[in-house]
């Protein structure tokens, strides 16, 4: 079993997709990759990073750099999260990313699960702000 490798996703411009709840950006079962310099705003989601879901390990997303993107609502509230990091994710390091009125909370601009691991100061290292409407 092999993994889609070494992808680099870098100044896109991402707004109104993510039709079904689909998100705008969503990286699955891909290994060692660089996310930088987007804008995904008013989509039903945003950036999520996901694995396969059977918490086999190996079929994780992992190794991953996301920095100094935007996720954000500029007019109605329908994106759901900034960033979302599910449970099958390893080494994901997010830095210099702006997520602003994201969801229905500040909780709602990066969203990670319990069993992700990322950077320890992830949530110092990202500005996160949420006004309500």
């Amino acid at each position: 079993q092999g993994a889609n490798t070494e992808f680099t996703i870098s100044g896109n411009l991402v707004e109104g997709n993510g039709r079904n709840a689909f998100p705008a950006i969503r990286i699955v079962f891909s290994k060692s990759g660089v996310m930088s310099g987007n804008v995904v705003i008013n989509n039903f989601d945003g950036i999520v990073i996901d694995g396969l879901p059977n918490n086999d390990a190996s079929l994780a997303s992992s190794n991953w750099i996301i920095e100094n993107n935007i996720a954000a609502n500029t007019t109605a509230r329908s994106q759901y999260s900034g960033i979302r990091l599910t449970a099958l994710v390893r080494n994901i390091t997010l830095r210099r990313n702006l997520c602003v009125n994201n969801g229905s909370s500040l909780g709602s601009q990066i969203m990670i699960a319990n069993s992700a691991s990322l950077n320890a100061d992830w949530k110092s290292a990202n500005t996160r702000h949420y006004t309500p409407p």
